[in-house]
């Protein structure tokens, strides 16, 4: 602990002390919201890249020119 928080003069007197305790709480919900749903959208990503690849590796290969063909 530093030597202003010992001696509790670190904290704001009167109502300014009040709407910046509400401001930081504030803040930190939104910073949470915010990185809780980069991560649920990350893995998201990861989920839809994974079916993908297991789409991919269960169909048939086929070879290049029969694409062309059957796609004319």
């Amino acid at each position: 602990m530093t030597e202003l928080e010992e001696s509790g003069t670190d904290r704001r007197p009167g109502p300014g002390a009040l709407r910046a305790s509400q401001a930081y709480r504030g803040y930190g919900k939104e910073t949470m919201a915010r990185a809780l749903a980069a991560t649920r959208k990350r893995y998201a990503h990861l989920l839809a890249q994974k079916q993908f690849e297991e789409q991919k590796a269960e169909e048939p290969h086929q070879p290049e020119t029969a694409r062309r063909i059957s796609a004319s």
